[in-house]
């Protein structure tokens, strides 16, 4: 089975070029009739005709667009019920060279969208009732099937929203009198985001980083401003070093131990990490990474300098396993993962930091250097499975749900471990227990997974004749 782990970045590292977005004429009647609107004249449609508005926000490179575009905004079921019921728009989240002038004349909309509607994944539908208000957000590819229920269910609640309650409107007032307090300013702003005020909470956003950058700091006491700051760091680099300065003052703050390191790797590995990564190619041979490490060392204790070394030579070795056929560093890569969790194990932030960043670089090593492989000891296998398990019930108490490949690795990982490791009865328990994940993969991936569906089914059935699933 081909396991097709995909990381934005070394999408970035290692592709040539990027999928192009499949043309609004392609889509239907649905999404023409907006085709060069404003969104003020979408929003006065949407209110002259009473009709729900659904924005489809997708970037250029997103594969599960183009998979939605043609296979379930195409179904006639689902243009039929658009054409009744909704306004639609696109809106292009990235930039590309090849954008046209009605592309780039919404960059600074799209902009606003992704901040006010808290954009992290695509596609990600946004529908708002008539009157503006947020009453749903569909996120992932779907088929038409599924679409037809969550719009359905969109229909019904397009007349109500979130209704401002009275104290934001104080707040808001206060705001737009210049009478706010200043260290009140970053409440408000995360209130404007959950009442899903596009304009208020662009207007805020940019009336904050502008005071932040003149003033040059801020009060550590107050986890709003906290949050702030560290979401926004790539626009304000000169804060960088207060996290690394007043590591105690912000977790205590915050009340997350760790957290100002947690933000301070971040910093390093998208400013240092990934950058260095990004410029080597495939199959050129071992990085100089002592020039890596002095870059880091210049501006960072030991501690960071150390961790993110761990980091970027895990990263490193991630890409290598997977697009470099001529790969042999296997044992080098996983002796690197395990040193770097045995090391940071106790710094793990639940909900926020390092390992459930880690679950899916985790769940590659565990297939590409543990499964894949004849040569894992006993001690590695029930190490990984740990790390796996951990990462399964962090995802699922975040999300709901638990991801799909990461039940695959997993099951694939307790039915080799036992073949190899455990007597028969032994054997026995933990294949049954290998099945019910691999079943439970199958189950989730439904028709919306089809191809990965077929993979786990057929490792499922492989378990139940007791043959090798690799």
């Amino acid at each position: 089975m081909v396991k097709n782990v995909i990381y934005f970045s070394l999408c970035i590292l290692f592709c040539s070029h990027f999928l192009m977005a499949q043309s609004v004429s392609e889509l239907g009647d649905s999404f023409k009739r907006t085709q060069n609107l404003t969104w003020k004249e979408i929003q006065e449609l949407a209110d002259k005709e009473n009709k729900a508005i659904l924005i489809d926000c997708f970037t250029t490179w997103c594969k599960p667009c183009h998979k939605m575009d043609k296979e379930t905004f195409s179904d006639s079921t689902v243009q039929s019920l658009l054409q009744q019921n909704f306004i639609c728009t696109k809106v292009q989240m990235d930039k590309t060279s090849k954008d046209k002038h009605y592309i780039k004349s919404w960059y600074k909309t799209a902009e606003q969208m992704s901040v006010a509607f808290d954009i992290a994944a695509y596609p990600t539908l946004v529908i708002m009732n008539s009157k503006g208000k947020i009453v749903n957000k569909i996120v992932g590819f779907h088929n038409s099937t599924n679409l037809l229920a969550k719009l359905n269910a969109s229909i019904s609640l397009k007349e109500t929203g979130k209704t401002p309650d009275s104290t934001y409107l104080m707040y808001l007032k206060q705001f737009k009198s210049g009478i706010l307090h200043k260290d009140s300013l970053f409440m408000l702003f995360f209130l404007t985001k959950n009442h899903n005020d596009l304009e208020n909470s662009v207007t805020l956003k940019d009336s904050l980083l502008k005071s932040l950058r003149i003033n040059q700091s801020f009060n550590f006491s107050l986890p709003d401003a906290i949050r702030f700051v560290s979401t926004y760091l790539k626009d304000l680099p000169e804060f960088e070093s207060l996290f690394v300065r007043n590591e105690r003052s912000i977790d205590s703050s915050i009340k997350l131990s760790g957290f100002a390191s947690y933000i301070v790797d971040s910093i390093i590995q998208s400013r240092y990490a990934m950058p260095f990564i990004e410029s080597l190619g495939i199959d050129n041979g071992e990085p100089q990474w002592q020039s890596f490490e002095d870059s880091i060392s210049k501006n960072f204790d030991i501690k960071y300098t150390h961790r993110n070394l761990l980091w970027a030579k895990i990263r490193w070795h991630e890409g290598q396993a997977h697009f470099n056929k001529n790969y042999k560093g296997h044992q080098e890569y996983k002796q690197l993962f395990f040193d770097y969790i045995d090391i940071y194990s106790k710094s793990i932030i639940p909900g926020c930091g390092t390992l459930g960043d880690l679950g899916g670089h985790i769940n590659h090593m565990a297939w590409e250097a543990i499964f894949k492989r004849s040569d894992a000891t006993e001690v590695e296998y029930t190490t990984t499975l740990q790390l796996l398990r951990n990462v399964l019930e962090i995802y699922k108490l975040k999300s709901g749900r638990y991801p799909l490949l990461v039940i695959d690795t997993y099951a694939n990982l307790i039915y080799k471990y036992a073949y190899f490791y455990k007597s028969s009865e032994e054997r026995k328990l933990m294949f049954a227990q290998a099945m019910d994940w691999e079943s439970l993969a199958v189950q989730l991936a439904d028709q919306s997974y089809k191809n990965l569906q077929l993979q786990f089914a057929r490792s499922y059935m492989k378990m139940l004749d007791h043959v090798p699933t690799w």
